[in-house]
């Protein structure tokens, strides 16, 4: 079984410059929200213990199709969104794992989508953003509607009566990277200016949770969308922080740079009303293939615990922390596997895999 390159697992994405925010901003997150990621207080996860962690597993049925393994997921009550940006395929679910139907079809149809961007759940509804426009569909399948847009998003989110839209450095466009629209679509807000140097960043930057959260890969800043965008956490990553010098170099070497350095960046934030859940990439230098840490913080009692997950292989779900609910689970999805030698059916589907936050919290004390 074939170690995994993360670069590739999540949606490949190209470096910008974040640091918009002035100093000022800066120095009040920093003493109001600022977290320390202490890497010492970390417990080891391996696959042989993770095999054993209380979990349920809910295997995806289905007649002849076969679901990748790098699949998002969405929750409507008592049943499961599945959606491929491999495969621009989206997949419906019961609670037990049923195939149930499609929705949506990739083409060039009036119904249909050229491209899957994002996908969110809205009212029972499921929109996909296509470029330029914003697709609707009923849970059934049946086409609702197709709306064009004028942002050019890589992501998106819906939050009470607001959208908001990840754009990037897209100075074609706006001098802002981050939109929030009314349901007419019509412009109402915009934050994080632009560096016209940079690159576009190519990623889902939104946690669809409770909260609905926004992040971006190399920021220590975290936010939560409320009507407005409200700073929820600095992170503090201490020796592992990315030096000011190579996010300020020229943007084309900046990947060279990275290489050649130790650092931690946020590839998910998630969080409901008791836990704030993080999914921390940490690089070694001219390594591919970074360390992965949950970092689980109850938020009533500010407790903290770092998991650093280890011996991981490309099927494990323990790569695909999705989604977090409001009655503190953890849904993953992949393949259970108990150790790297262990063979995955290439013909069976991938697993939804729900773990209590408090039985992952707990571990190993």
């Amino acid at each position: 079984m074939t170690k995994l390159n993360i670069n590739y697992v999540y949606i490949i994405f190209f470096i910008i410059f974040f640091w918009s925010c002035n100093k000022r901003q800066e120095e009040k997150i920093e003493s109001e929200n600022k977290i320390t990621f202490d890497i010492t207080k970390a417990n080891d996860l391996d696959l042989a213990n993770a095999k054993d962690l209380k979990k349920r597993i809910i295997e995806l049925s289905t007649d002849s199709i076969i679901i990748p393994a790098y699949t998002s997921l969405l929750i409507n009550k008592d049943e499961f969104i599945l959606y491929s940006q491999k495969t621009y395929q989206i997949f419906r679910f019961d609670s037990e794992g049923n195939f149930i139907n499609f929705i949506g079809k990739r083409g060039g149809g009036p119904n249909e989508f050229t491209e899957m961007r994002d996908v969110i759940l809205n009212n029972n509804t499921i929109e996909i953003l296509d470029y330029n426009a914003i697709l609707r569909y009923q849970l059934n399948g049946e086409f609702i509607e197709k709306i064009n847009i004028i942002y050019p998003a890589f992501s998106f989110a819906k939050e009470n009566k607001n959208y908001w839209f990840y754009v990037g450095n897209n100075p074609t466009f706006s001098k802002f990277k981050l939109v929030q629209t009314d349901t007419s679509f019509l412009k109402v807000n915009e934050y994080f200016p632009i560096d016209e140097k940079g690159i576009p960043l190519i990623e889902n930057n939104f946690g669809k949770n409770f909260y609905i959260t926004y992040r971006e890969s190399l920021s220590p800043n975290l936010y939560r969308l409320n009507i407005e965008l409200e700073n929820s956490y600095y992170i503090d990553f201490g020796q592992y922080k990315i030096p000011d010098a190579i996010i300020s170099s020229d943007p084309m070497h900046m990947n060279e740079k990275l290489d050649k350095i130790e650092y931690a960046i946020i590839r998910e934030y998630m969080e409901n009303t008791n836990y704030t859940f993080l999914l921390i990439f940490k690089y070694e230098p001219n390594t591919m293939m970074p360390q992965l840490f949950y970092w689980i913080i109850n938020k009533k009692n500010k407790e903290e615990r770092i998991i650093r997950v280890k011996d991981f292989v490309e099927e494990s779900y323990l790569l695909f922390p999705q989604r977090i609910s409001n009655n503190d689970t953890i849904y993953f999805t992949g393949y259970d596997i108990g150790n790297e030698n262990e063979q995955v059916d290439q013909n069976s589907n991938p697993s939804i895999i729900e773990i209590k936050i408090e039985d992952l919290f707990n571990y190993g004390i």
